[in-house]
């Protein structure tokens, strides 16, 4: 077991190695880039899912939030049917 922990222990500190000096342009990795697709779309629509939840106590399935709405439920793009992106709403926003 040991063993194991420190293999992951490890293997998590690599990733960190590697993944860590391309945060530098975080969340726009383009230099040239105003826009992208984290700020206009997966951002917000995790801000809301996550408010939502805290003051709904449920997930919604529609958001008002461009013109007269649209379906948060169908939407591909809010990270609803998407198990790893359930952490943001669970986590503080910056780190989520």
């Amino acid at each position: 077991m040991n063993r194991l922990k420190l293999f992951l222990i490890l293997g998590l500190f690599a990733l960190l190695v590697i993944v860590a000096p391309s945060l530098n342009g975080f969340p726009y990795p383009s230099k040239n880039s105003e826009y992208s697709d984290f700020t206009i779309t997966h951002f917000p629509n995790t801000q809301f899912i996550q408010r939502s939840l805290q003051e709904d106590r449920q997930l919604p399935l529609w958001s008002p939030g461009i013109l007269s709405g649209y379906p948060i439920a169908a939407n591909p793009l809010s990270g609803r049917w998407y198990p790893p992106n359930w952490l943001t709403w669970i986590l503080p926003l910056p780190l989520g």
